[in-house]
């Protein structure tokens, strides 16, 4: 038993004694900042393109909103019916006459 006992013990402290030595031994790497220094400069051939493409982007998002909403309002009027109101048609003394009553 004393044998048994004195084995895992030897074990088990050369075990904890490498894990101790590994950790130690072991470390990170000193950490070395370097600046970077980015640069972006624009030709003007380059700056033309990227104008004309942002405007064509704009003229299309405009006219696709637009189409869209003909569209939708279409569609609406077709499902639903012209539910506006058109207060022209309404003869004052008629509306005023309805609520005396």
């Amino acid at each position: 038993m004393q044998k048994q006992l004195l084995a895992s013990g030897l074990a088990l402290s050369l075990f904890a004694g490498g894990v101790g030595l590994c950790s130690n031994a072991v470390s990170a790497a000193p950490i070395t900042e370097k600046e970077i220094t980015i640069n972006q400069t624009l030709k003007d051939e380059e700056y033309q393109p990227t104008v004309i493409a942002a405007l064509s982007r704009a003229a299309l998002l405009g006219g696709a909103f637009s189409v869209g909403k003909a569209a939708g309002k279409a569609v609406t009027n077709a499902v639903f019916g012209d539910n506006a109101v058109h207060l022209n048609n309404y003869n004052y003394e008629d509306i005023k006459e309805s609520f005396d009553n």
